[in-house]
């Protein structure tokens, strides 16, 4: 029997196959406010509730203050600026924190009676955030060595950790490789737990799903509900990455090094902060001289200037004329695309024309920790990486 030739049914509005997060959208903003500022300049953090009962969950929230509060693990939120309506996690139904606003409350360190620092600093960008290598969190640290790919088919090994694709994968990287994220990888001494370019620190993503992971709305993958997911902060514009991605667990993470999953949760919430620092008003900040955190107060140009200055390139990147580009390749250097940020156009004014010197990341690592070339210097976008050097890391995996 043979069918009549016809075209297929058009798609229709992407969503979750299984488990529509529809009814939670539009979301509604949930503010966490500093006790220190006054209430016209105290929005430390704003996150879009898209998580049980309309709300946020506890742990993701508490984490992202205290990261932008020095790792202050201690702080816990309330319902009042003095601190005495302490929320308790326990008691919220789903864990979810789903009032309009909440305050982030730090006890004052050295305190026998638990009184709160309502003038506590703030970190005021990811660059300047020390790791805290044996103080993460027991949520956290307490995954360092576990098993994190439960149920996991070794034949998903080179299929998207998001969607299981097979289509259009790129190499994506946890802790981004811009050079400000590579001076904190290695100011932080990240190296002694992996490469940069290893197969602790990459994720095999759809090209799509990797534009999310790095540019808009971005997610970090962190602990909740009992597994390693995608938790989105803020989507606005951009909803159907929450419909497709929020809460999806990611496999294969087995072989991830979970410090640097924390370091990429850090990483996007310090990319949610212009709130506080755009706000022209006075701030305390702990910044960090000479690898030394000094605590300062700073004027809101300043901070402005801050936030304009650490703005991370994946959230707004500029396109240099292929012109250009190619009276600086070598000869058998192929078109890409290269990207920057205003402050490295400016930087890569001064210094065009100059043969520039090969770095230590222009090598990619092998498991057995030796290293090969990586081909032709490429800036990146956020984590992405050039098609051959793509290749050169899968072929690395592999091996």
């Amino acid at each position: 029997m043979t069918t009549k030739p016809q075209t297929r049914l058009p798609y229709i509005e992407p969503t979750h196959p299984h488990d529509p997060i529809s009814p939670y959208v539009p979301a509604r903003k949930i503010r966490f406010l500093h006790p220190g500022y006054p209430r016209s300049s105290n929005i430390l953090l704003q996150f879009s509730a898209y998580d049980a009962n309309h709300g946020i969950y506890y742990q993701a929230a508490q984490d992202a203050c205290a990261v932008v509060a020095n790792s202050r693990w201690d702080g816990f939120f309330s319902t009042d600026r003095e601190g005495h309506e302490r929320v308790d996690p326990e008691k919220l139904p789903g864990r979810s924190l789903n009032q309009d606003e909440y305050y982030f409350q730090v006890p004052r360190l050295g305190n026998t009676h638990a009184e709160c620092d309502r003038d506590y600093p703030i970190i005021p960008a990811f660059a300047e955030y020390p790791f805290p290598h044996n103080d993460m969190p027991a949520h956290w640290s307490g995954l360092l060595g576990k098993d994190l790919d439960t149920g996991f088919s070794p034949a998903h090994a080179d299929l998207c950790c998001m969607t299981k694709s097979s289509l259009a994968l790129e190499t994506a990287h946890i802790v981004p490789t811009n050079p400000s994220d590579l001076r904190w990888f290695d100011t932080n001494v990240m190296g002694q737990y992996a490469g940069v370019n290893s197969q602790a620190n990459t994720l095999r993503l759809k090209v799509d799903v990797h534009q999310v992971f790095d540019r808009k709305p971005r997610f970090a993958i962190i602990p909740k509900y009992g597994r390693m997911v995608a938790h989105i902060f803020n989507a606005d514009d951009a909803m159907e990455a929450v419909e497709l991605y929020h809460n999806v667990p990611l496999q294969p993470l087995n072989r991830k090094e979970i410090r640097f999953l924390f370091a990429r949760m850090a990483w996007t919430v310090f990319s949610h902060l212009d709130l506080f620092m755009k706000a022209r008003v006075c701030r305390k900040l702990v910044r960090l001289v000479n690898q030394q955190q000094v605590t300062q107060e700073t004027d809101g140009d300043t901070c402005d200037q801050i936030s304009k200055g650490t703005r991370s390139r994946s959230v707004s990147p500029r396109k240099r004329p292929a012109s250009q580009m190619r009276a600086e390749q070598p000869e058998d250097f192929n078109d890409v695309d290269v990207y920057y940020t205003e402050q490295e156009r400016s930087s890569e004014s001064q210094t065009r024309g100059r043969k520039r010197r090969r770095s230590s990341y222009d090598q990619l690592v092998r498991r057995d920790g030796s290293c090969t070339p990586s081909g032709p210097e490429l800036h990146r976008s956020g984590s992405e990486l050039s098609e051959s050097t793509d290749a050169v890391i899968l072929n690395n995996l592999q091996e």
